[in-house]
């Protein structure tokens, strides 16, 4: 797996997931509901170039409570 910047990844990403290594800095994780009250959490990742926002819904098997 490549090591990428959050750049690199956001471009290779919008034909598809892209599986890679990246050197970030966590700037926030925060749980969050949904309009419908579900659960998620929404982390803010940034590297020397660029911030990312994700988003881990409460059905996905890497959720955790």
């Amino acid at each position: 797996m490549d090591l990428m910047t959050l750049t690199e990844i956001r471009r290779g990403a919008q034909n598809g997931a892209v599986p890679a290594r990246v050197h970030v800095q966590v700037e926030s994780a925060a749980p969050k509901l949904t309009r419908e009250q579900q659960p998620y959490c929404e982390l803010v990742l940034a590297d020397a170039c660029d911030r990312m926002t994700l988003r881990v819904w409460s059905d996905h098997p890497a959720y955790k409570a």
